[in-house]
């Protein structure tokens, strides 16, 4: 009975000696594992320093302790000047309100809040974080710690602002629209509404052709495929407004494509130029009569001028500034000039200086200042090409077109018969 017992004994020690065995195995497996995860943590943390802002508060928002490149970024120059300091001094003033409020959700149970928090550096400027706030807690949920994560996106930040600042500045100026790449309203602004007179319930996915003009579909239609491969539009588009009046925009658009080359839409700017539009129509119409009106004024002026060149008596025409603008075959062989030769000259070419100084009658055809003398017949004295003076029998009419004065002369010569 005693070797039974001693046996029983032996097996159990034997027993008990692999159990502890194994639990040491095991413990040295968790020891190898645990230092392993301490290394791997160690290692994530090292690369966080270095890629990323870090930093770490208590639960009362005091800085425990910062990275070089929190510290960096804020432009202080240790992480001592800034340890103790709150995290709300770190906050713009605009954004302590809303930022106050994630961080109590965040002690009162919350496991973290990101988003783009806008700091305040040591010397006043301004840096944008894409910042995400953790809470570290103990087994019992209490919280430890509030870890701080961030990248600058200060470039980014601004480009977006501005662009968005760009953007309500159209949509306050300018009509915008964005269309599917088959042609359906996908959105507009409301100045693009009011000015066709749509609610945005019964304009959204309405086809763009169903408020384009009828005359206008197809060019429109290939316009819309030149969009589609990828060229811009930019021009003058007659649409047509819930009441079936024109409008007419002056616009441009363009297609926007996703990562993978498709059209994923087209937007749509212009600008309401109806107003031009009508007036340009109105100056058109406006045109045309007077084209026609010329025509008419032409051909009576031609005919005019084919009496003229008929005549015996010699006849030209200058204006109230004294240049020849007909000059007739009778006073081609008169003073001798051709009508080439005289054509757009003054007129005191074909009179003596003296005549032109002493005889009112000339002097007030050569010179645009002085009133003409017509309806009434003159004897005056010209000189011809030859450098010869003849005395000759002149009278001025005047016309007076739409405030354009021209003055015609009458000339004949005067002969002596012998008896």
């Amino acid at each position: 009975e005693l070797l039974n017992t001693s046996q029983n004994q032996s097996e159990e020690l034997a027993h008990k000696e692999a159990e502890l065995l194994n639990n040491i195995e095991e413990l040295r497996a968790t020891q190898e594992k645990a230092i392993q995860q301490g290394e791997e943590f160690e290692s994530f943390s090292n690369a966080v320093n270095h890629t990323m802002i870090s930093a770490e508060y208590d639960p009362n928002g005091r800085l425990i302790n910062a990275n070089k490149k929190f510290v960096d970024i804020l432009g202080f120059s240790n992480d001592t000047e800034i340890k103790g300091v709150k995290v709300f001094s770190f906050i713009d003033s605009i954004d302590q309100d809303e930022f106050n409020n994630n961080w109590n959700s965040l002690l009162d149970g919350g496991t973290h809040f990101d988003g783009d928090v806008k700091h305040t550096k040591k010397d006043g400027s301004s840096v944008w974080l894409m910042s995400t706030f953790v809470s570290k807690r103990d087994i019992n949920g209490n919280i430890e710690s509030v870890l701080f994560l961030a990248t600058d996106v200060t470039k980014e930040k601004n480009i977006s602002l501005d662009n968005q600042a760009q953007i309500e500045a159209i949509n306050l100026s300018s009509m915008t629209a964005e269309f599917n790449a088959d042609g359906r309203i996908r959105g507009c602004n409301e100045m693009f509404l009011e000015t066709l007179n749509y609610k945005m319930n019964d304009i959204l996915n309405k086809k763009i052709r169903s408020i384009i003009s009828e005359d206008l579909v197809k060019m429109f239609d290939d316009e819309w495929k030149s969009l589609l491969n990828g060229e811009s539009y930019r021009g003058v588009m007659q649409f047509v407004n819930s009441n079936g009046d024109s409008r007419w925009f002056q616009g441009a658009a363009s297609s926007i494509q996703n990562y993978y080359g498709d059209i994923e839409k087209v937007i749509y700017i212009a600008n309401d130029v109806t107003e031009q539009k009508m007036l340009e129509i109105k100056l058109e119409e406006a045109r045309d009569e007077m084209k026609e009106h010329f025509k008419e004024t032409e051909i009576i002026k031609i005919r005019n001028e084919l009496t003229l060149e008929g005549m015996l008596d010699a006849t030209l025409t200058i204006k109230e500034s004294g240049e020849i603008i007909f000059y007739n075959k009778a006073a081609e062989e008169l003073w001798g000039y051709t009508k080439a030769e005289v054509k757009n000259k003054k007129i005191g070419k074909l009179f003596s200086k003296d005549v032109l100084k002493n005889d009112e009658f000339v002097a007030n055809l050569a010179f645009p200042d002085r009133e003409k003398i017509v309806g009434v017949r003159q004897e005056v004295e010209i000189l011809t090409k030859d450098k010869e003076e003849e005395s000759v029998l002149m009278l001025v009419s005047e016309a007076n077109v739409q405030g354009n004065k021209t003055y015609t002369l009458f000339v004949q010569s005067i002969e002596i018969e012998m008896f």
